[in-house]
């Protein structure tokens, strides 16, 4: 069972039969390991994944996984639906950064960042059409949390003011986007 967070407050479960089937097999995958075991699924694909029936999306257009367990990690980068795929191991660093991403960002606690929204909370609805579509999926021993994020503000958007909190799903993009060069050139 996976959570989605909703509210920054509580996370409302999401049914199995719902999930993704990249995601199902990363659930498989991960088969509740060591308590220390963490993995991040940061999903970049045409918003239309949102529309798709779960169990047929196998892989979406740019996947990458972060599996930290202890003081060692894996980085698998999937792209173009699953049709290259690569994988390292992730520096002592590297950990060091994603462990500390894993308690201060604040990520697991995002609600969805839908297609409308207000800029800076106020004003008229601003609606996102196309673009991109990122899921952040946490999962560890003890709890899981996806987070739906569409079209985050890049560097560039000038309708968003530099304390816009939509900033914050930018900080969650870019971070893990860091780990890849493929996925640097993404953004």
């Amino acid at each position: 069972m996976v959570s989605e967070a909703r509210d920054g407050k509580r996370s409302v479960p999401v049914d199995d039969s719902k999930l993704f089937a990249f995601e199902q097999a990363e659930l498989k995958r991960f088969g509740g390991g060591g308590k220390d075991e963490e993995v991040f699924l940061f999903a970049s694909s045409p918003s239309s994944i949102i529309l798709s029936e779960p169990a047929k999306v196998k892989s979406p257009r740019k996947l990458l996984v972060l599996v930290v367990n202890g003081d060692k990690g894996t980085l698998r980068s999937e792209s173009d639906f699953g049709e290259k795929r690569s994988q390292r191991d992730l520096t002592a660093d590297e950990v060091r950064a994603i462990q500390k991403f894993a308690k201060t960002s604040g990520a697991d606690d995002l609600e969805r960042l839908e297609w409308a929204r207000k800029v800076g909370g106020k004003g008229p609805l601003l609606y996102v059409a196309h673009g991109t579509q990122y899921v952040y999926l946490h999962l560890s021993s003890a709890s899981a949390r996806r987070v739906w994020i569409n079209n985050p503000p890049v560097v560039g958007d000038t309708e968003y003011a530099p304390d816009d909190p939509l900033w914050k799903y930018s900080k969650v993009v870019d971070f893990l986007s860091g780990f890849s060069k493929a996925e640097k050139n993404d953004r």
